[in-house]
C-alpha cells in the first residue's frame, strides 16, 4: 500500500491562493472594471468637488487621495464572501471535505490571494493621484506605508464578509447583507471631508467608525505627521477584526461541512 503524505497547512493554503489567482488571470474583467471605476471616481471627486470643498482640485486631492483608497478597496472586500458562498452553494466544498488537506485552507487561501486585488487597485489610484497633483509630504516611505495600511485594513474587513459568506445560502445575498456594513464604513467616516466640518452629533458617530481611525492614520503617514498612538490604534483595529472574525469564519465553515 502506498503512503500518500497529507499536504501541510501551508501548501494547502498556497494551493487555494493559486486557485483564486488563476480566476483573476482567466477572468480579469471584474478587477479591470473595479480599477477603472476607482480611477474615474478619483477624477470626478477631485475636479467636481475640489473647488467647493477645499478651494481648488489640487488642494483637495491632498486630502482626498488617502480616503479614496478606502473608497476603492472596501467594496472589493465583499468578493471573498461571495466566492466562499458560491463554492459552498454549488457543492464544490462538499468535494473539498472528502479530500485529505487542511480544511480551513480554502477560506484562508481565498482571502490572502485577494490582497493582490487590493494592491493593484490601490496602486492604480495612487498613480492617478500623482498624475493630477497629489504630493505626499511623508515621501515615498510614508506613501508606501499608507498604502500597506489600506491593504491591511481591507484584508481585515474581508473576514467580516467571509463570515457572512459562510452563513448565507446564495452568493447574491452576501452583497445584499453587506451593504449596511459597507456603506456605513465608507460614508459615516472622514473619507471625503474633515471631521471638524461636521455637526457635533455626526462627529460622535464618525468617531465610532473603525474606518475613520484607519483613514486618519493613512493620511498622517502620507503627510509625514503621523503619531505612534494613531498607528497603534489602526493596527489594533485591524488585528481586532481578524481576531474576532477569522476564528468565527473557520468555526462556521467547519460546522457547515458537518451539516
Amino acid at each position: 500500500m502506498v503512503n500518500v503524505k497529507r499536504p501541510s497547512a501551508v501548501s494547502s493554503t498556497a494551493t487555494f491562493m493559486w486557485r483564486t489567482l488563476l480566476k483573476i488571470k482567466t477572468a480579469p474583467g471584474q478587477l479591470i472594471f473595479d480599477s477603472v471605476v476607482a480611477i474615474v471616481s478619483m477624477l470626478l471627486f477631485t475636479f467636481l468637488f475640489g473647488g467647493a470643498i477645499d478651494g481648488s482640485p489640487r488642494e483637495y486631492v491632498q486630502f482626498l487621495l488617502p480616503g479614496m483608497l478606502f473608497m476603492t478597496v472596501l467594496p472589493m472586500t465583499v468578493y471573498a464572501g461571495s466566492a466562499l458562498c458560491k463554492d459552498i452553494s454549488t457543492g464544490v466544498y462538499d468535494r473539498f471535505r472528502t479530500i485529505g488537506f487542511w480544511q480551513p485552507a480554502p477560506v484562508l487561501g481565498t482571502l490572502i490571494a485577494d490582497i493582490l486585488k487590493y494592491a493593484i487597485a490601490v496602486i492604480g489610484v495612487v498613480i492617478t493621484g500623482l498624475a493630477i497633483g497629489f504630493r505626499p509630504e511623508g515621501g515615498i516611505i510614508g506613501l508606501v506605508l499608507g498604502m500597506l495600511l489600506v491593504v491591511l485594513y481591507a484584508f481585515s474587513l474581508s473576514w467580516v464578509f467571509a463570515t457572512i459568506g459562510v452563513v448565507v445560502k446564495k452568493p447574491d445575498s452576501v452583497a445584499q447583507n453587506s451593504m449596511l456594513i459597507l456603506y456605513t464604513s465608507i460614508f459615516a467616516s472622514n473619507i471625503f471631508t474633515d471631521i471638524s466640518t461636521m455637526p457635533d452629533w455626526m462627529q460622535t458617530v464618525v468617531m465610532f467608525n473603525p474606518t475613520t481611525h484607519i483613514v486618519t492614520a493613512t493620511r498622517l503617514l502620507m503627510q509625514g505627521t503621523y503619531s505612534a498612538w494613531g498607528i497603534t490604534l489602526a493596527i489594533i483595529v485591524c488585528v481586532g477584526l481578524v481576531a474576532v472574525f477569522a476564528p468565527l469564519t473557520f468555526a462556521l465553515y467547519a460546522r457547515k461541512n458537518r451539516v
